[in-house]
């Protein structure tokens, strides 16, 4: 362990509010993701990129947050997730609209590393920088597990990316909606 090292860590919660009866297992949360990054970088074979990710892992694995398990939904009551890493020697990579990946920073970090590690494909082609989609799941249970086998991308049931917390937030937004958009339809046949 390097005593030495000098380091600091920031995480924040995302955009938004969080409701006041949230906050402290938002701050629970978020002290959490510190720790795990702080506890990486006291090993001197860590980069701040491995303390980065694993902060934004933690933080995934939070109900209370929307990221990963605890993402709000979409419109159609899905989880979909975006996660970009950026390294200050121009590596990057970065994932988009994903469902069914459990910790898509590793998906993410998946995309920034064999970009490193194949820099040019057999035929020619430059390696993706960022993927969306369904294409993301390709690509990373496609991939040779000796290029990247530290990076293991978790896929799971989408089903089980979706928290109470943000099921219960759905069906009170979806509700909302639908009462707005029936009053605006009455109104609308008032007008004419």
């Amino acid at each position: 362990m390097d005593l030495t090292r000098r380091f600091a860590i920031i995480v924040h919660g995302g955009a938004g509010n969080h409701p006041e009866r949230s906050q402290k297992q938002v701050k629970a949360a978020l002290k959490r993701a510190c720790i795990r990054a702080a506890d990486l970088l006291r090993d001197a074979s860590a980069t701040a990129l491995d303390a980065v990710e694993a902060a934004i892992r933690e933080m995934e694995d939070e109900e209370c947050l929307n990221a990963g398990y605890g993402s709000n939904l979409t419109i159609d009551g899905k989880v979909e997730c975006d996660a970009a890493l950026m390294e200050g020697r121009g590596a990057f990579g970065s994932i988009g609209a994903v469902s069914g990946i459990k910790n898509p920073i590793t998906a993410g970090r998946y995309v920034l590393e064999n970009g490193r590690i194949t820099r040019l494909h057999p035929l020619g082609r430059v390696p993706p920088m960022t993927l969306v989609a369904d294409g993301v799941v390709k690509f990373c249970s496609s991939q040779i597990p000796s290029q990247a086998p530290m990076f293991k991308v978790d896929t799971v049931p989408i089903e089980s990316l979706i928290s109470v917390r943000a099921s219960e937030e759905w069906r009170y937004w979806t509700n909302r909606l639908t009462v707005a958009q029936s009053q605006e339809t009455v109104t609308a046949m008032g007008d004419t």
